[in-house]
């Protein structure tokens, strides 16, 4: 990752390093915003040419016009493929449904598929899903040291019965009135 912000490979790699998923909305928000810039100069594109900034904008950095409209949009689709891979299960249908049919075809092929992707997205909030890739790159940049420790294998319970310390064996008080003895 640099300056000009993280490859959205890179975004992937880290976070399925981390056990996080990448939203496929927000893989969707991606793929619409590379749609609408190939859209002015059809380029094929793979996730190493999309890179995303702190701010959570999406840039691509492909020739433009060095590609048809149609193999643009397969390009696209198949990169929209591997972030719905990223995004594991819950993948709407609407979505999948446009990995199959591989974007439209002939010369307006990245319109009807910037179309369905937007229509895939309704309704549709750019700022939310730029703060969203914006916390996600700050996550990535992350080093893994400064995440929380994960409770040990008791789970809440002994990370609450830890911080509190050991009550065990003291009476539990009424929270409510009503006893807390434990059932006969």
């Amino acid at each position: 990752m640099s300056e000009l912000g993280a490859t959205i490979e890179d975004l992937v790699r880290t976070m399925k390093a981390r056990k996080l998923r990448v939203p496929a909305e927000i893989g969707t928000f991606v793929a619409l915003e590379c749609a609408e810039r190939l859209i002015e100069g059809p380029a094929l594109v793979t996730m190493k040419d999309v890179r995303v900034s702190e701010e959570g904008l999406v840039s691509l950095y492909v020739t433009p016009r060095s590609a048809s409209a149609e193999a643009s949009a397969q390009s696209l689709v198949s990169m929209l493929a591997s972030l719905l891979v990223a995004a594991g299960t819950a993948v709407p249908t609407q979505l999948i449904g446009i990995v199959e049919s591989g974007g439209g075809t002939g010369p307006h092929a990245l319109v009807s598929l910037r179309d369905m992707l937007e229509a895939a997205l309704v309704p549709l909030n750019r700022q939310a899903a730029r703060r969203v890739l914006s916390r996600m790159i700050r996550e990535a940049r992350r080093p893994t040291t400064e995440r929380p420790p994960l409770p040990s294998v008791g789970g809440v319970d002994d990370a609450l019965d830890s911080l509190l310390g050991d009550a065990t064996d003291a009476p539990h008080a009424p929270v409510d009135g009503r006893s807390t003895a434990p059932y006969p």
